[in-house]
């Protein structure tokens, strides 16, 4: 899923606060990193190129990732707490998060799960203007094979449900190419 927070260009000169704090441990929990993250933000949505509304948008959040050959583990949360300024000031609480976790072979197979979920309440206009605003829960199944330490070959499985915010419930297969510079 992919929200839109029209990182593009500024289209309302309203700044964004944000922070971002980790630690990477050493020792015998090295390769393990805990953070927490958050912004605070009025963002607007148009409809056809006129101001449809603007929100106040409110992210607290906290991640851990562990990365310990041959294992990769990756968890985040995202916390909003948003309210709706062009209209009677209501606020939104919402949530999203998800897991994943990775085995590398020796020969360059990595094969992962991914479980994600989100519950985005549609009443808060932040979510509801956005094409992937709805709720959701996905489970992903993937294989990756590295080629060479630029590029990778990815194969992913998912089985989708968006059926809370009156979407639909499917099974999508997808083949990637990639190169890293």
């Amino acid at each position: 899923r992919t929200l839109d927070f029209n990182a593009v260009r500024d289209d309302n000169g309203n700044p964004l606060f944000g922070a971002n704090l980790r630690y990477r441990f050493a020792g015998a929990y090295e390769g393990l990193v805990l953070g927490v993250h958050g912004f605070n933000q009025k963002v607007n949505a148009y409809t056809a190129g006129v101001l449809d509304n603007t929100s106040q948008v409110k992210m607290l959040g906290a991640y851990a990732f562990y990365d310990a050959n041959p294992w990769e583990g990756i968890a985040e949360y995202y916390s909003f707490n948003n309210s709706n300024l062009s209209t009677d000031g209501s606020s939104h609480k919402s949530w999203a998060g998800f897991f994943q976790l990775a085995y590398s072979f020796p020969n360059s197979l990595i094969p992962y799960f991914r479980y994600e979920k989100a519950n985005f309440d549609q009443a808060d206009h932040y979510f509801a203007s956005q094409d992937s605003g709805r709720s959701y829960a996905r489970q992903v199944f993937g294989l990756r094979y590295d080629l060479n330490s630029k590029s990778a070959l990815k194969f992913e499985y998912s089985r989708n449900d968006e059926s809370r915010d009156g979407g639909e419930k499917y099974n999508e297969a997808k083949l990637q190419f990639s190169v890293r510079f």
